[in-house]
């Protein structure tokens, strides 16, 4: 059955993209995951900051991650996984068992800066076997290499690749296929005729060159990084020579020389491009070869394994349907993921969804997917997302013309493949559920802490307004004494405590009218009134004393 779905999901995908189909009934054949930025090399360049995150961890995560990832190995010709430094991160182990246990065809395929590929990992490496390791040298000298690549070193990079070369012949194993990488920028490329010569002595038949960019995430770390792709007209022409040299006599040694990114360069200064080929390679090493003339034909590693089954030559091509060049397969082909959780259909263009907020199988037919391929189909590059520094697919439906009856053809056979597919069983096709493939742990932690939030707003609006009511309440506390106090001093008053007798009987009468009438104590008037009747009483009586 996994070979079946594989097949028919490698055919349909075909007949999709020669199709031009917007809403995609096949699954990605490529998917990519930057698993993490863990690294333990500083190389100045790096687009990215090593903050140690990981897509694998905390463990529960990761888990649900490769599950996540498990629903498609099925359909997969390739499952690119990079880090940082792959072997560096927590959890990349357990992928690889988990790989290695769902899918029998050799899928994985790594980058890898090469340091730290021991024994016990290259006999997984090969075991397994990978599809593919690609390793990142920017030097062919031992100071080019530790000055670009620091903390890292060229004698011991190259030891463990041959740790793997020969392990592959021990094993008699053609896999995985290795490949060297170069970064090109003006300190290095007088390098590129040593580094293809080194790439030859250590078996690689596969070598990429890809031209420097700086942007805001690396040159926040290192602004120097600008004088790396600052070439004056000369150091063009010399790097335009030295392409076409190594390209025509070191070519041949090579099953390919991968190119990207220089086009631009060398079409700014006037000069020709077309030896480059470049316009047979999209940015992902491995879509390489997926020319324009075969679009649906398996590349690189991909092909090597569709030979070895039998694949290339069950899978019927499907013709292009148009005469002259193909738009990019690879909104039609691949996902990419970082370790952020953005999801892309191209490395270069803008993320279509998040995996922490949607399930990854969603994500393949969400709006923002079928909006790029709608927008490759029409010819508005611009609008994918596409760079016309990294890829020339951008340029690859002028002059082209619908051939009708292929189109006929193909719907034909399209129609009897989604019918072989649903009957298959496959899960994204037949239900169009993606919670019957995923745990939606994620969705479940963002709803989490969106309440989290909003319990502790709740609290702190409780403490606010309980800090209102003790200082409310402390102020009735205070008035409370405050009148308790008048009332006492009142009623010392009344019981007499502040009437004051001098050498003769002087009542405060206004005084103690006045309060008494303040605080309307009960018969105050009606004392008054005997005050006023004693003291007259007193007086006369004084009065007649004094006649005596």
């Amino acid at each position: 059955m996994d070979e079946q779905l594989y097949r028919s999901n490698f055919e349909l995908n075909c007949l999709e993209f020669a199709l031009r189909r917007i809403h995609l009934m096949s699954m990605p054949r490529y998917l990519s995951v930057v698993i993490g930025n863990r690294c333990n090399i500083n190389c100045p360049y790096c687009y990215q900051a090593k903050t140690g995150e990981s897509l694998l961890e905390p463990k529960e995560l990761g888990e649900h991650l490769r599950r996540e990832l498990a629903a498609f190995y099925p359909f997969l010709s390739t499952l690119r996984v990079q880090g940082g430094e792959v072997f560096l991160i927590p959890g990349f182990e357990d992928l690889v068992a988990e790989v290695s246990s769902f899918v029998r065809r050799p899928i994985l395929s790594i980058s890898t800066n090469g340091s730290l590929i021991d024994d016990a990992w290259a006999e997984k490496i090969v075991g397994i076997p990978f599809q593919g390791v690609t390793v990142s040298i920017d030097g062919a000298t031992p100071e080019t290499y530790a000055r670009l690549r620091r903390g890292a070193s060229l004698e011991t990079v190259l030891a463990n690749v041959r740790r793997v070369q020969d392990l592959k012949v021990r094993c008699r194993s053609a896999l995985p296929e290795l490949d060297f990488f170069f970064l090109v920028m003006r300190s290095n490329f007088r390098e590129m005729p040593a580094f293809l010569r080194l790439a030859e002595d250590h078996g690689i038949q596969r070598v990429s060159f890809q031209i420097l960019l700086v942007d805001r995430r690396n040159l926040s770390r290192d602004p120097g990084l600008v004088g790396e792709v600052d070439f004056a007209p000369d150091e063009v022409r010399e790097m335009y020579e030295l392409f076409r040299s190594v390209i025509e006599n070191q070519g041949k040694k090579f099953k390919s020389i991968n190119v990207s990114g220089v086009h631009s360069l060398f079409n700014a200064h006037g000069l020709e491009t077309g030896f480059l080929q470049e316009d047979r390679f999209s940015v992902y090493p491995d879509n390489e070869g997926y020319g324009r003339e075969v679009p649906g034909q398996p590349s690189g590693g991909a092909l090597a394994i569709a030979a070895a089954e039998g694949i290339a030559e069950q899978t019927a091509r499907p013709p292009a349907v148009t005469a002259g060049f193909q738009p990019c397969p690879n909104t039609w082909t691949l996902l990419y993921i970082t370790e952020t959780g953005d999801v892309h259909v191209c490395f270069m263009a803008p993320p279509i969804g998040n995996l922490f907020e949607s399930p990854l199988v969603s994500l393949w037919n969400c709006s923002g997917a079928m909006a790029a391929r709608s927008n490759i189909v029409n010819g508005s590059y611009e609008a994918a997302g596409c760079s016309k520094l990294w890829c020339t697919w951008r340029e690859g439906r002028k002059g082209s013309q619908v051939l009708g009856a292929t189109v006929r053809e193909m719907i034909a056979e399209f129609r009897a493949l989604t019918g072989l597919a649903l009957r298959a069983g496959v899960p994204a096709m037949q239900t169009g559920d993606p919670t019957s493939l995923v745990t939606p742990v994620r969705r479940m932690l963002s709803e989490r802490n969106q309440r989290i939030a909003e319990l502790e707003w709740r609290f702190a609006d409780l403490c606010e307004k309980n800090r209102i009511m003790l200082e409310a309440a402390d102020k009735r506390n205070q008035s409370l004494a405050a009148r308790v106090n008048e009332l006492e001093r009142v009623l010392r008053l009344v019981r007499g405590e502040e009437v004051t007798l001098a050498s003769h009987v002087v009542f405060r009468r206004g005084a103690v009218e006045k309060v008494l009438k303040k605080i309307a104590i009960g018969g105050a008037v009606r004392a008054i009134q005997v005050f006023d009747r004693a003291g007259d009483a007193l007086r006369r009586f004084v009065n007649r004393i004094c006649a005596w």
